[in-house]
């Protein structure tokens, strides 16, 4: 084959039979099998079936393949699998542990995202027609909220002293927050689900901070393991997949019992309590299987990790919650 040939395949040739190419179409290298060994492009048909298309294109994105089934199997089945795996070596089977928490980070928001438009619906299907005086009496009701919310946050400004400002630029400082809350509140109120909205903005940089956070906690707790930050910080980002996988699965669930139809109600209604049981068996034995310790000595690590990390975690929540009502 003359090489103008190869550099200018003919267009005949890409669209026509649906045998292999006997070279790669964008190296020109002889092939040895379905994917070039010089450059990786997979030997297949450019021109074909329209489905053909769009699974590449999930293929590309998501790597749409065995191997995805396969570390999602064993990222909800197998406890800490995937990440002694990993450590091992034997990467190439299984996804990246970051494209895995990233995909059902995506996945859970979405999920949560739908949840929210749900309950929406149900609110506006479910309200009760408005009765006469009903409108006037909710008016007055939201102002005795606002009236005692105003009394609450005087009290705490006139607590509140900002170290490095002057007494006249903590007052300016001071009205300033006071006025941002009483205008975000009375906002809150009237729309909370846009609220809600904006905290889901938030939330991957908040478990893109937590994820750390849980490693050096295990790390502390189990300072003595042997095991560099690094494979703690693996751990965690295995368990927060799953954490989200489960999350998403509960989701389904909630949503059959939601549609209630026939005896499917009672089945989900089971697997969720089964799943919530697997959630704590999981996170329990993911330490266990990971740093191979006695039952009861992990049990007592697991218990002070979670306690620890639930603090932190909420501490992290009220955090964030408190910077997005300043901001909304």
């Amino acid at each position: 084959m003359a090489e103008s040939d190869l550099q200018n395949p003919d267009p005949a040739t890409c669209a026509g039979s649906s045998a292999d190419f006997e070279t790669c179409r964008n190296c020109a290298t002889p092939l040895r099998g379905d994917y070039c060994y010089h450059c990786g492009q997979r030997n297949q048909q450019v021109i074909g079936f329209f489905p053909t298309l769009v699974l590449e294109a999930f293929e590309g994105l998501f790597a749409f393949e065995s191997r995805t089934w396969r570390s999602i199997w064993l990222l909800f089945s197998r406890p800490a699998w995937l990440t002694r795996e990993y450590l091992a070596g034997r990467r190439i089977r299984y996804l990246p542990p970051l494209r895995l928490f990233f995909a059902f980070l995506l996945a859970f928001l979405f999920a949560v995202s739908v949840e929210m438009f749900l309950d929406s619906i149900g609110i506006d299907i479910d309200s009760e027609p408005v009765v006469a005086g009903q409108d006037v009496s909710d008016e007055t009701l939201g102002e005795d909220e606002l009236v005692e919310f105003r009394t609450e946050l005087q009290k705490l400004a006139d607590r509140l002293q900002i170290p490095f400002l002057s007494a006249e630029n903590n007052r300016k400082f001071v009205a300033l927050l006071q006025d941002r809350a009483i205008r975000n509140f009375t906002a809150i109120r009237e729309d909370p689900l846009d609220f809600v909205d904006q905290l889901l903005e938030y939330l991957p940089v908040l478990l893109l901070v937590m994820m750390p956070v849980l490693a050096l906690i295990q790390k502390i707790v189990y300072i003595r393991s042997g095991r560099y930050y690094i494979e703690h910080l693996l751990l965690s980002i295995q368990n927060h997949s799953f954490l989200f996988l489960t999350f998403i699965l509960v989701f389904l669930l909630d949503l059959i019992i939601w549609l209630d139809f026939g005896i499917l109600p009672a089945i989900a209604g089971f697997l969720r309590i089964l799943l919530n049981l697997w959630t704590v068996a999981y996170l329990y034995l993911s330490l266990r299987q990971f740093f191979g310790q006695g039952y009861l000595l992990t049990g007592l690590k697991f218990v002070s990790i979670s306690l620890t990390y639930g603090i932190v975690l909420l501490t992290g929540i009220l955090l964030f919650s408190l910077i997005g009502f300043f901001v909304y």
